[in-house]
């Protein structure tokens, strides 16, 4: 058993979410991020750009819970709402309870918290909340939980391969090949 050592310990190998789970298309739906904080902006930003968020519309806007309560007061409110918070765990049901009496009942949410506390997780889903990721975290949580939300039961993986065998050189299999993938591409 030399391959479990004291001195090494054993490192877990981590497939991407993407390969783990297989890349679903998120719809088209449209996102709006309300951020207490530079940096999760950036983060949020960051996560459109993974190719599975190819057709979501996403907006960002300064603030938090506050703001977003602020804002569906008078708008319509999108498919999905992140909202970051920094609030006090105790504080956090009755604001997102102020939250949900100005949205429409088909909106998600997804928080984004700075508490890593299990009981105001399981209180937060509990009460109606999609998802609760403790910040720090990386954009691919982001798009994974989305995904998680959004992605159609049994969808098809995105993309696909197609693949052509010659019974020798120079029987045009190349030609056939680079012909359907122009016309697939149209």
């Amino acid at each position: 058993m030399s391959f479990l050592t004291r001195n090494e310990p054993a490192a877990p190998v981590e497939e991407p979410a993407e390969v783990a789970t297989g890349a679903r298309l998120i719809p088209r739906i449209t996102i709006q991020a309300f951020c207490e904080h530079s940096q999760t902006a950036q983060l949020v930003e960051a996560a459109i750009h993974d190719r599975r968020m190819s057709k979501v519309a996403l907006t960002t806007h300064n603030g938090g819970l506050e703001a977003a309560i602020e804002t569906y007061k008078s708008n319509p409110t999108p498919n999905l709402i992140l909202v970051e918070t920094s609030l006090q765990p105790d504080e956090i049901p009755g604001a997102l309870g102020r939250l949900a009496e100005v949205c429409d009942a088909t909106t998600r949410l997804i928080v984004l918290g700075h508490v890593n506390d299990v009981v105001l997780y399981r209180e937060l889903i509990r009460s109606g909340v999609s998802e609760y990721i403790v910040l720090p975290a990386s954009a691919q949580t982001i798009v994974s939980a989305i995904t998680e939300l959004f992605a159609a039961e049994g969808a098809a993986p995105i993309g696909r391969t197609i693949g052509f065998v010659s019974a020798k050189g120079g029987s045009g299999g190349s030609t056939v090949a680079h012909n359907v993938a122009w016309a697939v591409s149209q």
